[in-house]
Parts: C-alpha cells; structure tokens; sequence
C-alpha cells in the first residue's frame, strides 16, 4: 500500500522514489556490467583452452559431461543483453559457457555466442562462422565428450554442406514433434490420425518429419513459400487437421485467409509468433501450441518457453524420455 502525493514512498520503504529509481539503475548497470565481464572473460577462456582441457581430464575419468549444446541469439535485441556494442564485437564469434542441461541420464554443458540468424546468412561472415565451427570442435573434444548439438539452422547449413562432426537433430526432433501430434489429437479427441500440414515443411526437419509421418500412412501436405507451395488444399478446409509450424517466426501470417476455425497450430521453431499473430489465430479460433522441447532442465534457465525443457536440438540420450512438453500460447 502506498501513500497518495508526488515522491511518495511504500510503507516497507521509507526512500523517496527518486532514490530508489536511482539504486535500480544501478543496480542493472552494475548486472549489465558483471554479465559483460564475464562474457569477455569466458571468452577469452574459450579461446586458451585450458578450461576445456583441464574439465576434459576430469571428464575421462568421471564422465559427467556427455554432450556439449551450442545457441545463439536469435535477434539484435538478444545480442544486446551480453553486454556493450564494443564488446560484443569482440567476442562475437566465440562459444562461451551459459550452462548445464540435464536430459535423460547424462549432463551436457550450455555454450551460446552472440551472433544472430542475419549474421550466420551473410556471405561476409563466411570466415568468422568457419572459426567459430573449429573453435566448437575443438571445445568438444578437449572435453571428450559423445554427443555436439547445434540449435536452429546450423544442423541443416552444416550438413548440406556435407559437415558430419556434429549430431544429426532430426531423429529426435521428429520423434517429439509425432509424439506431440498424438498428444494435442488426444486432447482434442480426433480419434483417427488427422491430415497434417507441414507449413515450412521443405527444409532439413521438414523432410524428415514427412517422411515419418507418410510411413504412418497419415495425409500430409507440406506448405514452403522457399519451394513456391502456398496453396492448402480446398478439401482439407473445415476439417479436424494440425498444422506443424516449423517456418521462421512470421510466415504463417502470409497464410491466415487461408486457416479455418478448430484447425490446431503447433509452432516448433523459435521464437514463438508474435503477438498479433496469436491474436489473429485466436480470432479465427484456431488454438496454438508451442513446442518447448523434451522433459529436462538447464540451469540457469533459458529464455521461455525454452525455461521448462530442453530444447529437441539439445536432446543426448533418445533413451530417456522424450516426452514433449508443450505450451498454449
């Protein structure tokens, strides 16, 4: 409860607002810079690798490390949290510790960067992405560990490009998507295998995902604006179906003259869809899920909705569970 009047302070607070106000920015500019600092000094470890090997040693004796999981920030505005333009320049193109995952019986370390979707795309960066590759190899196996999982278009760039070092995310990824598929038919009580589309449904998980999902002898039509399919069937229109979204954040707003009320929306892919674009499905009365990942945990956590699993891309040990865990957005 607080007292009326200009400068007013909380009862458990007798500091006037303004000096509050002024010891919470110091407060996150003394966050900001301790993040910053050690961002540059994980850096700068990342490099000698001399943590790496010395955790390495332990590691051959103890195993309990199984698998490193590199991520990165998806946007500028996530690159900004590691800390000052200048900075993060600096440091931009080298792994650092974030931290641990625990999925299934194994325990895997965290490594992000501060680079973006835009970054890894631009031709320029031809040679700071080839380093930052090396720099991981050589991370894992200083630390001798099994498995190296890579998140978002990595996977896919690397392999077209014939790069075999790192784990192949499809596997499980397409086994929790089915799984989430059975889960959210279920729970809308559509008894048989419903049609589904794949909306992005041309690329490295996309393939994969049609292919698992034709063996089931379940209807599928893949929907990629890359490959010039736009168009969903007329006769799929009106009936019990699931859409997979596995596209990048927006592109199912190109397609929403084109959804129809009761269809279900699973969006795989981060980051979730925007807010307008959840309140024009919601509109049509089309529910959407996302799906966060498998049962597990990272600590700390990551950004939601990723704070409540680990990621599919990050999954080490497909023989702990795999049960999907999904959110309504």
């Amino acid at each position: 409860m607080t007292s009326g009047g200009k400068g007013a302070a909380s009862v458990g607070d007798k500091r006037p607002m303004g000096a509050r106000a002024t010891l919470h920015g110091i407060g996150r500019w003394v966050t900001a810079m301790l993040t910053s600092l050690y961002f540059v000094g994980g850096a700068i470890i990342s490099r000698t690798g001399a943590a790496a090997w010395l955790v390495g040693r332990l590691n051959r004796r103890m195993g309990f490390i199984r698998s490193v999981f590199f991520c990165y920030a998806f946007d500028e505005a996530a690159i900004r949290s590691y800390g000052p333009a200048a900075r993060v320049r600096w440091i931009k193109w080298t792994p650092v510790p974030i931290g641990v995952l625990r999925q299934g019986r194994y325990r895997g370390l965290v490594l992000a960067a501060p680079i973006s979707e835009a970054d890894i795309a631009r031709p320029e960066n031809a040679k700071d992405f080839a380093g930052l590759i090396g720099r991981l190899k050589k991370i894992a196996r200083l630390l001798d560990v099994d498995v190296v999982n890579l998140a978002g278009r990595l996977p896919g760039i690397l392999f077209r490009d014939g790069e075999r070092f790192f784990a192949d995310p499809r596997p499980a990824t397409v086994s929790v998507i089915l799984r989430a598929l059975d889960r959210l038919s279920d729970r809308y009580g559509i008894l048989s295998p419903p049609p589904t589309i794949l909306l992005g449904g041309a690329g490295f998980i996309g393939e994969a995902l049609e292919r698992r999902l034709n063996e089931r002898g379940q209807r599928c039509v893949v929907i990629d604006p890359k490959t010039g399919g736009g168009i969903i069937p007329p006769d799929l229109r009106g009936q019990p179906a699931l859409l997979v979204d596995l596209s990048p954040r927006d592109t199912i707003s190109g397609y929403l003259d084109q959804l129809w009320p009761g269809l279900i929306v699973l969006k795989e892919t981060f980051p979730p869809p925007t807010v307008e674009i959840r309140a024009a499905l919601a509109a049509k009365s089309i529910d959407v899920f996302h799906l966060s990942g498998v049962e597990g945990r990272i600590v700390p956590a990551l950004p939601a909705p990723y704070d409540i699993a680990v990621p599919c891309c990050a999954v080490h040990d497909m023989e702990g569970s795999l049960e999907p865990r999904l959110v309504k957005l």
